[in-house]
């Protein structure tokens, strides 16, 4: 599509594609094409934008179920067979990238029912993608593939991947998808990560039967009422039997308080939130994370939570890194996720292990003072130094070398690598790859002080895998020491 503007049919039934089919928006364009279809009495009943038999890709445009040329479009994308069985070629791939789907309802009210895609019985289709699309009310699921159960099958696709999607004024679930009822035949993979739901009935997604299913990244914020009664959880992804589904890091705001079901699934309840997403302006559409929201970086990636196009500030929140061998580190108060505001006065207080005793501060804290505070004006690493406690109070300087395991491993994207150092020692510290080429040197035959030491690595620029780091060190005494160790980047 080359020009702006609304794109139609001018006619009063339902457009068939029978072939495969891209419409693509040109580059530059001042606003998204838009394609509905025509029926500005509703005379006809439920008909489609685009009613499809074959493979299909959209991008950079609208589909909108609402114009001054409808009366009310139930559907914008649909897989249908027409008269006879298989009409829709099977193994066909659906592909939506920036796509809007908007004002899906079959009478052009809210109480209408609407579907930006459903797929309808008998038929398999390959992979169906959404990325990086919005979908703005809808009548019923944004997302329907859930006729599996009326057509007796192992599966309905072979991939589906949802992705930097947002869902607003949805009244049933952003996702409704069932696979078969049957677990000992394998479900087709399904991802979904880093979607935001904002605005819409309290389940914003209902999988069922699915094993193996990846739901992870996700904001629920501002829940509404359903017209449809799906309001008794946040979301139901299923697992199959033994097959789980896995979620993880999801941040709630505003929502009644209702479970995150847990049916045959793997729920992570150490990245589930209740924060405070700080939308730039969410009741006029724009979900824009502000630079001080606490979302930056809680991902499972080091990204942000939720739809990815909303996070273009630089954060300002700040992260405090603990390293404790041989004991632990509390801090009051506790992050937000895992940051600070700016300017936050944290204390923290060191909790040595069964017979050590706390040594001292390093890193961005130093003395011997436990409790103490730190300030967050910026990110901070503290390391607590521990050692054996043998009633003796002057312990600050180690009795041998030692290397200790990074800390926190795996790790994304830095790291803290601690050694001891009994005597002022030449010390050369390195970073390989499992080739046994060096990633990075961080002392290269330098003099350090004795006493405990900690140095940071950032992986940022490397990719994710297993590394080895490398203590060389020979003492003002002659005593040398030579220690390797296993570290895992995980990105």
């Amino acid at each position: 599509m080359t020009t702006e503007g609304v794109y139609t049919s001018h006619s009063t039934s339902t457009v068939r594609v029978k072939f495969p089919l891209s419409i693509i928006a040109a580059d530059g364009l001042d606003s998204k094409p838009i394609i509905t279809n025509s029926d500005p009495d509703g005379t006809t009943g439920e008909i489609d934008i685009l009613r499809v038999s074959d493979d299909i890709t959209l991008k950079g445009v609208i589909i909108d179920g609402s114009t001054d040329l409808s009366a009310g479009m139930k559907y914008g994308v649909r897989y249908s067979n027409s008269t006879a069985p298989d009409t829709v070629k099977w193994g066909s791939n659906a592909t939506f990238i920036d796509v809007d789907f908007r004002n899906l309802y079959d009478d052009g009210k809210p109480t209408g029912d609407g579907h930006a895609l459903k797929v309808d019985k008998e038929m398999i289709l390959g992979a169906i993608s959404f990325e990086g699309c919005t979908f703005n009310n809808i009548g019923y699921e944004a997302i329907r593939i859930s006729d599996t159960e009326k057509w007796v099958t192992d599966r309905q696709f072979d991939t589906l991947i949802v992705r930097n999607c947002t869902f607003t004024n949805i009244d049933a679930e952003g996702i409704r998808y069932y696979s078969d009822l049957d677990p000992a035949t394998p479900d087709a993979p399904v991802i979904i990560e880093h979607v935001t739901f904002d605005n819409s009935a309290t389940r914003v997604m209902y999988l069922k039967n699915s094993g193996g299913a990846i739901v992870r990244d996700i904001i629920i914020s501002n829940s509404r009422l359903s017209g449809h009664g799906r309001d008794g959880d946040l979301m139901d992804a299923q697992g199959s039997g033994d097959i789980l589904s896995y979620i993880s890091h999801i941040d709630t705001f505003n929502v009644p308080d209702v479970p995150i079901k847990t049916t045959d699934n793997e729920v992570d309840t150490t990245t589930i939130y209740g924060i405070n997403p700080m939308y730039e302006d969410a009741a006029n559409m724009n979900w824009t994370l502000l630079a001080n929201s606490h979302l930056y970086g809680l991902g499972h990636d080091g990204e942000a939570i939720g739809d990815l196009n909303w996070a273009t500030n630089t954060p300002t929140s700040v992260a405090l890194d603990i390293v404790a061998v041989n004991g632990m580190v509390t801090v009051d108060p506790m992050p937000i996720g895992k940051t600070y505001n700016p300017g936050t006065v944290v204390t923290v207080t060191a909790v040595p292990d069964s017979s050590y005793m706390f040594v001292n501060w390093s890193g961005d804290l130093s003395g011997t003072d436990n409790p103490t505070t730190i300030t967050m004006d910026a990110n901070k690493v503290v390391t607590a130094v521990f050692d054996v406690d043998t009633g003796v109070d002057d312990l600050v300087i180690p009795k041998e070398f030692g290397l200790s395991q990074n800390y926190p491993n795996p790790f994304n994207p830095s790291t803290s690598i601690n050694f001891a150092l009994p005597t002022q020692s030449v010390v050369t510290l390195k970073v390989y790859n499992i080739l046994g080429q060096v990633v990075k040197t961080l002392y290269d035959n330098e003099m350090i002080e004795a006493g405990y030491q900690n140095v940071k690595w950032n992986g940022m620029n490397v990719a994710s895998g297993l590394y080895i780091y490398r203590l060389n060190a020979k003492g003002s005494d002659g005593k040398k020491f030579v220690k390797s160790m296993k570290m895992m980047l995980l990105k």
